[in-house]
Parts: structure tokens; C-alpha cells; sequence
């Protein structure tokens, strides 16, 4: 990760060369691509591919009888979390890594999220996602970031 804290409005000013950058045998990018992101402040529950899924389906499960008709209720109406954002609820192709990892990894909120779209794809069809600890983040501390990027 690299963090720029100054927003640069002169768009001569951006950097362009980033040679500084390791090479990598592959990139999920198209050759030569380049796009502005434009984001948005929105409302979305949490996926149920995020590791909080379970223990929110198991708060709700003292209230009703069914689990499994309450997990296909949720999956089926609840959004899936996909798509480019800032903060909010990961997707995931696989699972969310979070389950796997220690405890304080379990802390960590999703950054950034980069989704496959017509320019980008991970494998056949993936997804990547920046977690940071929401301290780190206050302190714009983006040294312990953890990434994962799955694909079908």
C-alpha cells in the first residue's frame, strides 16, 4: 500500500513513473489501463460472506426455529458485497480470510475492495480486499495491512 496524503487537483503533478514498483509475471489489469474510481456514500448489511455473518445468524437464530430457511432468506435478498469500494463489507470468491488467521486479525476492516468489472479480473472471475485494524487506520498506519485476493 502505498498512502499519499496530499490530494493533488494538477493532474501534471500526478506521479506517472512507477518503475519504483516490483514486477509481477501478471497483472489482473488490461495493458495500458487506466480509470478514475468514483465513490459513493451508501448503506449495505453485512454480507454473508463476511466472517460476521455467522455470529450475526446465530443472534438471530434464538429468535426463529429455522436457520437454514433464515441463511437462504438472507443470502438471497441481502447484497453480496461486490464491487469497487472504500470500507464496508468484503466480498469474496472463496471465504473470508479473516476466519483463518489469529485473533487480531479478526479486528481488521476492509480498506478497499478492487472487484472484477470489464477491465479487471482475478482468474476467471475474483476479487481483492485491503483489511487495516481500525486504529492503524486512525493513525494512517498502513504498515500491517492485510490482503487477499481469491478467485473462482
Amino acid at each position: 500500500m502505498i498512502y499519499f496524503s496530499d490530494v493533488i487537483e494538477d493532474k501534471s503533478k500526478l506521479i506517472s513513473d512507477f518503475s519504483f514498483l516490483p514486477e509481477y509475471e501478471c497483472s489482473p489489469l488490461d495493458e495500458d489501463f487506466t480509470s478514475a474510481m468514483k465513490f459513493s456514500t451508501d448503506v449495505e448489511p453485512v454480507s454473508m460472506r463476511d466472517h460476521l455473518a455467522g455470529k450475526l445468524m446465530l443472534r438471530l437464530d434464538k429468535f426463529l426455529l429455522d436457520n437454514d430457511d433464515l441463511n437462504e432468506l438472507y443470502y438471497d435478498e441481502v447484497s453480496q458485497a461486490a464491487g469497487h469500494k472504500i470500507g464496508g463489507y468484503p466480498t469474496f470468491t472463496q471465504e473470508d480470510p479473516r476466519n483463518d488467521k489469529p485473533l487480531n486479525s479478526m479486528d481488521k476492516i476492509l480498506l478497499f475492495q478492487l472487484d472484477a468489472d470489464d477491465h479487471i479480473m482475478f482468474g476467471d472471475s475474483g476479487v481483492c480486499n485491503f483489511f487495516i485494524a481500525p486504529v492503524d487506520l486512525k493513525s494512517l498506519d498502513f504498515s500491517r495491512i492485510l490482503y487477499n485476493w481469491d478467485c473462482c
